[in-house]
């Protein structure tokens, strides 16, 4: 034992108890000024048993105050409270974006600033720059939004997903472009974009401050685009509830002293059956084989609840001119509909639109085409 080097300390005769994550020193003066006496913060998460703070304005014991809008500072182990100087995180500094958002999956620590999101490995004792990507950015906090396979935001470049390995475009699939940048622009071109996650029907929400609503399902991975579906009066950031219902609160009357403010769920079903309009459209539809011709002979259509407000057309070879306009019969049970078309084409595309007030349980549940390749002679 005489060659043993290990570290001492009396407690003396009451133990309090405490926990130290590192030695401690013997006969070392306790250096006060590295100690912050208050913590403020615009953003904040828990990772790994401490809380990780960001955009910060803090008071030492001095009375000094200093503010560090690009910094990130680290609490100690299970003491959410305190603070030192010298446990502060810097990945970027003086680059004139100020931390918007701290966002935790995984192991990974997201900083959302203005234009740039850095992604910061916390799995080990200490914290180092995984990723630095552009453009990935948010302007407010209310973009970015937990879910239970990883963290979605939006801003006027699209809407993301990263799932604790990557950085996931959900506007595009297998390198292509599932939703263009004007219809993105219906939601992106706004001064804030909300974001929210419906975990009962596994769903993203992107909202404005007018109250349109893009809705990507994690299941089908489909867009859903639906306009005044929220007031346009300013709200509040989306958050779940314990039963995981998505709300937000609203302004909802008065001006000035006497204006009032609730909080708000969001119906997954429109709130009534006035006024609702529905329109489908699909993708050009080729088979795989886009430059031989097809004979389409007929479209089978599985729907209910129709109200006879639902009409079927086509566009053929990417034109606008449509043809069919065929009527779908009400039913308040899945009917399956055939439509004769025989046409001659090379690619079509699919729309079922509402011409009037359409039921809010109007339902497709799938469509069928029937045809065959022409040969070539």
């Amino acid at each position: 034992m005489a060659d043993t080097k290990f570290a001492v300390m009396n407690p003396g005769k009451h133990h309090l108890g405490y926990s130290f994550d590192f030695p401690p020193y013997q006969n070392t003066r306790f250096l006060r000024d590295k100690l912050i006496k208050e913590m403020r913060f615009k953003t904040a998460v828990m990772m790994n048993r401490r809380a990780y703070v960001g955009n910060v304005k803090y008071t030492l014991y001095d009375g000094s105050v200093e503010t560090l809008s690009d910094s990130i500072f680290k609490s100690k182990t299970n003491n959410f409270d305190a603070f030192t100087t010298d446990r502060r995180i810097d990945v970027a500094v003086g680059d004139g974006e100020d931390i918007i958002r701290l966002a935790g999956y995984a192991d990974r620590l997201l900083q959302f600033k203005q234009n740039t999101l850095h992604i910061i490995n916390v799995s080990g004792a200490s914290e180092f720059l995984e990723d630095v990507y552009k453009f990935k950015g948010v302007n407010n906090p209310a973009s970015v939004c937990e879910t239970d396979f990883g963290i979605a935001w939006g801003n006027s470049y699209g809407a993301y997903l990263f799932d604790g390995r990557r950085i996931v475009n959900l506007l595009e699939r297998d390198n292509l472009r599932k939703i263009s940048p004007t219809q993105w622009d219906t939601i992106g071109a706004s001064d804030t974009i909300y974001v929210g996650y419906i975990p009962k029907e596994r769903q993203i929400l992107f909202t404005d401050e007018v109250g349109d609503v893009m809705l990507y399902d994690v299941v089908t991975k489909s867009w859903t685009h639906t306009t005044n579906r929220l007031d346009a009066d300013n709200k509040t950031n989306l958050v779940n509830t314990w039963d995981g219902s998505l709300v937000f609160g609203q302004k909802d009357g008065g001006t000035g002293d006497t204006q009032t403010f609730s909080v708000f769920k969001y119906e997954v079903e429109p709130p009534s059956t006035t006024g609702s309009k529905f329109f489908l459209q699909t993708k050009d539809l080729d088979f795989g084989e886009p430059a031989t011709a097809k004979k389409i002979k007929k479209v089978y259509i599985t729907h209910k609840n129709s109200g006879d407000e639902a009409v079927f057309n086509y566009y053929k070879d990417g034109t606008t001119t449509t043809g069919s306009n065929v009527t779908l019969t009400d039913s308040a049970q899945w009917l399956r509909q055939e439509i004769p078309i025989s046409e001659s084409l090379y690619s079509i595309k699919l729309a079922v639109q509402g011409t009037g007030s359409l039921d809010k349980d109007f339902e497709i549940n799938d469509i069928s085409i029937v045809f065959r390749e022409k040969t070539r002679k």
